[in-house]
């Protein structure tokens, strides 16, 4: 079964004075991107917060960026 994308994000783009096209990007929030490491608990019951590898932590698995890729299932 096909998975649907997290939304999508449509940018405008004038051709000329009179055409305007639509970009289309996918969004992808932080727990489905390959940079997202889930926070975890180490052996002595410490706290690891969740975190990007691209722009290091404070974001929740519900947020998104533009630099987001896919995760590889």
């Amino acid at each position: 079964m096909a998975k649907l994308p997290d939304g999508w994000v449509f940018t405008p783009k004038m051709k000329d004075m009179l055409t305007i096209t639509l970009e289309e990007k996918e969004l992808i929030r932080c727990c489905h991107c390959k940079h997202w490491i889930p926070g975890t608990i180490t052996d002595k019951d410490d706290f690891i917060q969740p975190r990007c590898k691209r722009n290091g932590g404070g974001w929740s698995s519900d947020d998104y960026c533009s630099c987001a890729e896919r995760r590889e299932k």
